[in-house]
């Protein structure tokens, strides 16, 4: 790594790098949300509506037209889309897609808490009679969903089903090839033209992604060297970062205090 320019960046700038960065990884992995097939995976794990379908009815039946990507909104005002047609929307992963009047809003957490890995939780709106003991029909208060669906490590338990599959489809460690075989084979996925382009175009996102931190974890060692009066020559062993770019770091660091 000693070999490689090392640029010199102030926090705010790498910041913004890593934003832009984060920024494209999300849209990316939008539009392989936004998939026919993917959304169906989805759909069948997390809709109780679509339980009894196989994937490919879903995808084929009632998935209508192509998803709109981060466009669209789900209230009533700001939609036009037709009651089958599925949204992917939010800054983050989320799904929502609405079924015969009843909103489902699901979403992807791909970093939960420990606890949370490797599990689908739906949330749904319940009665509760405060006064008196009046009954209202399911169909008419059972209007939104929301489904919380928190990707673990493989050798968790639960790591199956849905949850294998977008573990998969998401990684940020596996390589477009491992992902496209898996997908294939176990998942039986059509690796078509554009969707293997979307794949590839996010694995490629993901090491951009790792490389930017990485380079920002280094710099910050370095800074805590620097301001521990460690050597610079030992620094640049540690680091990789050259000397040179030592001095202006420390004189960077200077101007600031």
């Amino acid at each position: 790594m000693g070999n490689v320019s090392w640029e010199r960046k102030t926090y705010l700038s790498q910041m913004i790098a890593q934003t832009q960065s984060n920024a494209r990884y999300d849209e990316a992995a939008k539009k392989l949300l936004g998939n026919k097939i993917v959304l169906a995976h989805i759909l069948k794990a997390c809709a109780a509506e679509y339980g009894a379908c196989t994937v490919d009815e879903i995808a084929e039946r009632y998935i209508q037209g192509e998803p709109q990507i981060g466009v669209v909104g789900v209230h009533k005002d700001e939609s036009n889309v037709q009651a089958t047609s599925p949204v992917v929307s939010g800054a983050t992963v989320e799904d929502g897609s609405l079924t015969e009047g009843k909103v489902y809003s699901i979403w992807i957490c791909t970093n939960p808490p420990k606890e949370f890995q490797n599990t689908i939780t739906r949330y749904a709106i319940q009665p509760e009679c405060l006064v008196g003991q009046a009954v209202e029909r399911k169909e008419n208060y059972d209007l939104l969903s929301v489904v919380m669906v928190c990707l673990g490590e493989p050798e968790m338990e639960g790591y199956t089903g849905l949850l294998e599959f977008l573990e998969v489809l998401l990684s940020q460690d596996r390589t477009a090839d491992e992902k496209r075989n898996i997908l294939e084979d176990k998942f039986h996925v059509p690796m078509t033209e554009q969707f293997e382009s979307e794949v590839q175009e996010m694995c490629n996102l993901s090491e951009g992604v790792y490389e930017k931190g990485l380079e920002r974890g280094i710099e910050c060692v370095a800074r805590n060297m620097i301001r521990a009066d460690k050597p610079y020559d030992e620094i640049e062993i540690l680091t990789g970062i050259p000397y040179e770019d030592l001095i202006r770091l420390a004189d960077e660091m200077c101007e600031k205090v």
